[in-house]
């Protein structure tokens, strides 16, 4: 069993009960017996999700400006498929130096469709309008101050992000991006850890600011943006 398989309900259930069980085992210092399928779904999504952090760290530190974007889909395009809906997305943000994280996400009651995206530049110029002026259904476009709470709110976003990746109602949607991150230029996983390292505190300088949860698979502390 893969970690890109699309797990049933009840499998995923079972999971996040025995990760709970696991944490609660370790902390209180009690044994516990490890289930070799559930630690191989555990352990592919604790890396999935370093990914997704070292990505979230490059482009906040390596771009001037940070944007938190939001794409819904007007009755015109709602029912088209998966990838017209993010050509038509991707063909406004692949301009300029853009540089992004792009996710589907769907709407708690009503399961409609949008998508959310992390977006990097270096130019100063206001960029909700730029979307909303080329892009033919509504985008709000949010600037991000780079900073502790910021962060937190983004990291935790994304964790939820990383969650829906694996429940079967997202068809196995992956996170889109248009850059390497660090393994552009770092010729081993060595120096991407210590290149993320130093933006890490380049950024914060805060050992308190929290990053991504290993052991936070079920998405109830979700903050909202």
């Amino acid at each position: 069993m893969t970690f890109e398989k699309d797990y049933d309900v009840d499998f995923l259930s079972k999971v996040i009960e025995y990760n709970h069980d696991r944490y609660l085992s370790y902390k209180n210092n009690l044994p516990f017996e490890e289930n070799k399928e559930f630690e191989k779904v555990l352990k592919a999504r604790y890396q999935k999700v370093s990914r997704i952090k070292r990505r979230l760290i490059y482009l906040l530190s390596r771009n001037n400006y940070i944007w938190f974007c939001t794409f819904t889909f007007d009755n015109n395009y709602i029912n088209k498929c998966t990838r017209t809906k993010r050509d038509l997305i991707k063909s406004v943000i692949n301009t300029h130096d853009f540089k992004y994280m792009l996710n589907i996400d769907y709407g708690k009651t009503t399961e409609r469709e949008h998508y959310h995206c992390v977006l990097g530049t270096d130019w100063d110029f206001d960029v909700n309008q730029f979307i909303q002026s080329h892009y033919p259904c509504f985008c709000l476009a949010i600037p991000v101050k780079v900073g502790e709470n910021d962060f937190k709110r983004l990291s935790k976003y994304i964790n939820k992000l990383t969650n829906h990746c694996i429940k079967a109602t997202t068809k196995r949607q992956r996170i889109l991006y248009n850059f390497k991150g660090y393994d552009n230029f770092c010729p081993n996983y060595k120096d991407v850890k210590l290149a993320y390292m130093l933006d890490y505190i380049k950024l914060f300088d805060n050992e308190n600011v929290g990053l991504l949860d290993k052991a936070h698979i079920t998405g109830k502390n979700e903050v909202k943006l």
